[in-house]
This record gives structure tokens, sequence and C-alpha cells, in this order.
């Protein structure tokens, strides 16, 4: 009878062993899937902020674009304003 326990606790140590072994495959192989998941939305990220930055980029040029050339027109009127031509005397 003792033999057949130990038999048995043997075989149920195998048992035991042989299901960590599937479950810790089973986690790895989840968290592999995970990893995977992560670095595909992170580079999804990524590339949004990238195409939102350079899109900022060619707004703010607009922006700088434009204030240039109004600033140079309002320059130009205030000139205008402060150095009044003369009408050429006939």
């Amino acid at each position: 009878m003792q033999l057949e326990l130990e038999s048995r606790l043997a075989a149920a140590r195998v048992e035991s062993q042989q299901s960590l072994v599937a479950l810790l495959k089973e986690l790895d192989q989840k968290r592999e899937a995970e990893t995977a998941n992560l670095l595909v939305a992170l580079k999804q990220m990524d590339s949004r902020r990238a195409a939102e930055a350079a899109r900022l980029r060619r707004d703010l040029d607009t922006v700088a674009v434009v204030s240039d050339a109004r600033l140079s027109q309002a320059q130009e009127q205030l000139d205008q304003l402060t150095n009044p031509t003369q009408p050429e005397d006939r």
C-alpha cells in the first residue's frame, strides 16, 4: 500500500509539474502577444504624433508668413501716414 501511495504521489507531482509548465508557457505566449500589441499601438501613436507635429509646423510656417506680410503692410501704411507725398507743382 505504501508503494502504491508513493507511486500515486509521484504521478501527481509529474502531472502538477506538467500543468505548471503548460501554464507558464501559455502565460509567456500571452505576454508576448500583449507586448506585440503594445508595440503596434505605440508605433501607431508615434506615427500620429509625428503627423500632428508636421501639420503644426506647416500651420506655424503659414502663420509666420501671413504675419510677416501683414507686418510689412502695416509698416508701409505707417510710412505713408507719416511721410505723405507732396503733390507736384505745375
